[in-house]
C-alpha cells in the first residue's frame, strides 16, 4: 500500500482541484430510493467504485425501470434508470456469507420483494428473505429461517403462491411467505439440494424441481413426485429451468451435461445441440416474453442465444463472460441486462447483439492495493481474481473508472506506489513474480527492478545507546542470532535473488517517507530499498518474510508473520520484536510511525510502542481484539490516529496516540468487512480512504470523522 502523500500545499492544491466535488459528494440519483447511505450527508461515507464485480442475480419491476440486484455478501442495489447507474439499496442480514442468489420482484405488487438466500460457510443457514417496501429493509420469514435456500419461483397465475427450494427439498407457501410447508418427502433419497424450480404458468399445482442429480416434477402440489430422467444424462446437475409460457407442455432446463428441452411435459428430454461441450455450464435460461422461439441461455463461456425454439444457437458475447442471471424488458425485448461474474452489469439494447458495462454506482470488488498520484490527480486501485476485467483502474474524479492493463497479461496485483524520485515519478505494481512500472506515455507496463550489489554479512555491531534499549526488552524482543534461519548473510540473499536480474520476491507493502526519498519493499525473501523509484533494489534486511513496512531515517519497521523486526542502522543489525498477544500474534498487516510513537495493525489487534519498540502493549481501550488490516496517523499529527477492524466493519479514531479509540459512524459504508485504510490529502483538508474487502473503495471527509464520532473536530495542518 502506498504511503508517501507529503507533497506540498502548493503542489496538491492544484492536482486535487477535481477531487472537490466528488468528495463532498454526488447529487443523489433522481428518483432514487430514499433509505440507503445518503453520499451526500456531512460525515457519511461514500462508495467511490472501482464500479464492477460479481453480480449473483437481477431482478425486474413492471416497466423495467426499476431494477434491483443482489450480491455473494448479502447487497442488494437498485437502478430506477433501467440499469444505466445503480445505488446500494441494503443488505438482507448482517451476514457476508450471505449469497443472494434469487430476487424476485412481486408480480402483484412491485414494492414487495423476496430473496432467496444460503451461506458460504459451511452449515451457515440461509433462508427467504421479504422486504415490503422496495428492498429498503429485509426480514427473514419464520418457515424457511436458516434453510440454505439455492432456488425460488413465484407462481404466475397465482402471486401468493411461491416455491423454495433448499438442500432439504422444496417448500411451499400459499399466503405470500407468512406460513410455510415441505411439499417434497422428508429425508428422501434423491429429492433434495434443490437447485432450480419453475411453475408451470397456467397450474401452480405443477411444479418442476431441479437437483444435483436430476430433475423432478409434481402435478399435484407436492403429493407426489415422479422423476423426470428418460433422455437426460444420469447425473445431471440441473441448474435451470424454464417452462414455455406459450405451450406449457413444452420445458426447457440446464444441466451440467448440456441443455435439453421436451414437448411432453418433461416426461422425455431431447439434448439440444449447437452449444459447445465446454459452455455447458448453463447457469441460467430465459426465455423472450413476446417471442418464445427466442431463449437466452447464459454460460460460463459466455451469452448463447437461439431464435429457433433451440434448432441452433449463436453466441453473443466473449466466450470469457461467466453469466449468472439475465433480465429482459418485457415491453421492449431487445433490452437486456446480464449479471455477471468479475464484469459487473452488461447492458444491450438490440436483443444482445451488442453489450456495454453498465456498472455506475455498483461496486463488488476484491481491492488488493491503493496508490495516489498527487500531481496528477489520480487515484489508482488493483484488483484481485478479476482477470480481464481487473488489473489496475484509475480515476480523476472518483466517478469515472479506466483500466490500465497493456502489458499486466490479467495478472494479480498486490502492492502498489506512485514513487517520485530525483529522475522522476512512476506507478509501480507488485505482482506474483516481480515488479512492474507503468509507461504513463503508452499506457502499459513493464517490469523493472534489478538487483544490485552484493551486501557484505555485516559484523556484530557495538551496541549503542539505542541498541541497549532495544535489546533489554524484557523477553519482548531477542536479536537475530547467527543459529537464526532469518539471519542469512545478505551476499547469500543476493544470491538467492539472482544479482543483476530482476527482483522476483513477491511484494506485500511499499513505503516512501516522501519525495526523493528511499522506496521500500516488503517482500517474502525480505526488506529491499531503492533510490532510483524502483530501477534498482538492494537487499537491507536478511531473509525472512516482511509483509509492512515503514520508515525513518535508518530506522526501519518490518512487519512480518509473527510480529516485528527493527533496525536503527538502517538495516546492517536486526532485532526481533515479540508482540504480547495470547498465543501468537500472527501476521503484521500494517506499522505506522510518529515520533518515538510505534502502531502495528495485526491479526491479533493493534499493538502500540511508545517508544519506537522498547516496550508494547496491545491496546483494546475501544478499539476491538480482533483483526486490524490498517493503521494511520493523521499527517502532521503525532495524536490523532484512524484504524479499520475487519470483524465489526468499522473504522475507529483516537486523539491520544492510541491509547484509547472510538468508533465512527458506519452511515453509508457497504458490506462488513473492511481492510487497509489511507489518507489522501484535499486542498484545504484530508480525506479518509478506506478499502472494503469487497465492495470497493470508500472515502470520507477527514474534517468531519472527530465530530460525527462525538469528539473534538481534528486539528487541521494546513494541507
Amino acid at each position: 500500500m502506498r504511503r508517501s502523500l507529503g507533497w506540498g500545499p502548493g503542489l496538491l492544491a492544484l492536482a486535487l482541484l477535481c477531487w472537490m466535488a466528488v468528495l463532498a459528494g454526488d447529487a443523489p440519483l433522481e428518483g432514487a430510493p430514499e433509505s440507503g447511505p445518503p453520499a451526500e450527508a456531512a460525515g457519511a461515507w461514500r462508495q467511490i467504485g472501482p464500479y464492477g464485480g460479481d453480480v449473483r442475480s437481477l431482478a425486474a419491476g413492471p416497466d423495467f425501470s426499476q431494477l434491483f440486484l443482489g450480491t455473494s455478501n448479502a447487497q442488494v442495489y437498485a437502478s430506477l434508470d433501467g440499469g444505466r447507474s445503480w445505488r446500494w439499496l441494503s443488505e438482507v442480514a448482517a451476514r457476508p456469507d450471505f449469497v443472494v442468489d434469487h430476487i424476485l420482484t412481486d408480480a402483484a405488487d412491485s414494492s414487495t420483494l423476496y430473496a432467496g438466500v444460503w451461506s458460504t460457510e459451511p452449515n451457515g443457514g440461509g433462508g427467504v428473505f421479504k422486504s415490503t417496501d422496495a428492498g429498503r429493509t429485509w426480514r427473514s420469514l419464520p418457515g424457511m429461517a436458516g434453510q440454505s435456500v439455492r432456488s425460488l419461483a413465484q407462481s404466475a397465475s397465482h402471486p401468493r403462491l411461491l416455491v423454495a427450494g433448499s438442500l432439504e427439498g422444496v417448500f411451499r407457501t400459499q399466503n405470500a411467505g407468512q406460513t410455510w410447508e415441505r411439499i417434497s418427502p422428508a429425508h428422501h433419497q434423491e429429492l433434495h439440494n434443490i437447485e432450480s424450480l419453475a411453475i408451470d404458468p397456467k397450474d401452480p399445482e405443477v411444479v418442476y424441481a431441479g437437483t444435483w442429480h436430476l430433475p423432478w416434477k409434481t402435478a399435484d402440489g407436492g403429493r407426489t413426485w415422479s422423476s423426470l430422467k428418460n433422455g437426460m444424462i444420469d447425473d445431471s446437475d440441473v441448474f435451470s429451468i424454464v417452462v414455455d409460457w406459450s405451450n406449457n407442455n413444452k420445458v426447457y432446463a440446464s444441466a451440467c451435461t448440456g441443455i435439453y428441452a421436451g414437448d411432453s411435459a418433461g416426461r422425455a428430454w431431447r439434448k439440444i445441440h449447437g452449444i459447445p461441450d465446454s459452455a455447458r455450464r448453463t447457469r441460467v435460461i430465459r426465455q423472450d416474453p413476446r417471442n418464445p422461439a427466442v431463449v437466452y441461455a447464459g454460460t460460463t463461456e459466455g451469452l448463447w442465444k437461439t431464435a429457433s425454439a433451440g434448432e441452433s444457437w449463436r453466441r453473443l458475447t466473449s466466450p470469457k463472460l461467466v453469466v449468472n442471471d439475465i433480465a429482459i424488458d418485457a415491453h421492449n425485448p431487445s433490452r437486456l441486462l446480464l449479471a455477471t461474474d468479475r464484469a459487473g452489469l452488461m447492458a444491450s439494447a438490440d436483443g444482445g447483439e451488442s453489450f456495454t458495462e453498465s456498472n455506475r454506482g455498483f461496486a463488488h470488488r476484491q481491492v488488493s492495493a491503493t496508490a495516489f498520484d498527487a500531481a496528477g490527480g489520480r487515484l489508482y486501485a488493483a484488483l484481485l481474481n478479476d482477470k480481464e476485467y481487473g488489473g489496475i483502474h484509475y480515476t480523476e474524479d472518483g466517478r469515472e473508472w479506466r483500466r490500465v492493463n497493456g502489458g499486466l497479461d490479467e495478472r494479480d496485483v498486490f502492492a502498489l506506489i506512485y514513487a517520485r524520485g530525483p529522475t522522476g515519478a512512476r506507478l509501480l505494481a507488485a505482482v506474483r513474480d516481480g515488479i512492474m512500472a507503468l509507461d504513463s506515455a503508452k499506457n502499459t507496463w513493464s517490469p523493472v527492478g534489478r538487483v544490485v550489489g552484493r551486501a557484505p554479512e555485516p559484523p556484530r555491531p557495538a551496541r549503542s545507546t539505542a541498541n541497549r534499549a532495544a535489546t533489554n526488552r524484557a523477553a519482548t524482543v531477542r536479536e537475530r542470532s547467527a543459529s537464526t534461519p532469518a539471519n542469512q548473510p545478505l551476499s547469500s540473499l543476493a544470491r538467492h535473488l539472482e544479482p543483476g536480474g530482476y527482483l522476483k520476491a513477491t511484494v506485500n507493502d511499499f513505503f516512501q517517507a516522501g519525495p526523493d526519498q528511499p522506496v521500500y519493499a516488503a517482500t517474502n525473501s525480505g526488506l529491499f530499498r531503492s533510490a532510483d523509484s524502483g530501477a534498482t533494489w538492494n537487499p537491507v534486511s536478511p531473509r525472512f518474510p516482511v509483509t509492512a513496512v515503514a520508515a525513518d531515517g535508518k530506522f526501519l519497521v518490518a512487519g512480518g508473520e509473527n510480529g516485528l523486526d527493527l533496525s536503527f542502522n538502517g538495516g546492517a543489525y536486526w532485532f526481533h520484536v515479540y508482540l504480547p498477544a495470547e498465543g501468537m500474534p500472527g501476521r503484521v498487516n500494517a506499522v505506522a510511525l510518529s515520533g518515538e510513537l510505534l502502531l502495528a495493525a495485526g491479526e491479533a489487534g493493534l499493538f502500540r510502542s511508545p517508544d519506537r519498540g522498547a516496550t508494547w502493549e496491545r491496546k483494546g481501550h475501544g478499539m476491538p481484539l480482533g483483526p486490524v488490516p490498517g493503521v494511520r496517523f493523521r499527517p502532521g499529527s503525532g495524536s490523532e490516529v484512524y484504524a479499520s477492524a475487519r470483524l465489526t466493519g468499522n473504522v475507529y479514531v483516537s486523539d491520544d496516540g492510541g491509547q484509547s479509540f472510538r468508533a465512527l459512524e458506519r452511515q453509508g459504508l457497504v458490506g462488513s468487512r473492511l481492510g487497509a485504510l489511507e489518507i489522501l490529502p484535499r486542498r484545504q483538508s484530508l480525506t479518509l480512504l478506506v478499502v472494503s474487502l469487497f465492495d470497493g473503495l470508500f472515502v470520507r471527509e477527514l474534517t468531519a470523522l472527530a465530530t460525527a464520532s462525538g469528539g473534538p473536530a481534528p486539528r487541521s495542518n494546513g494541507r
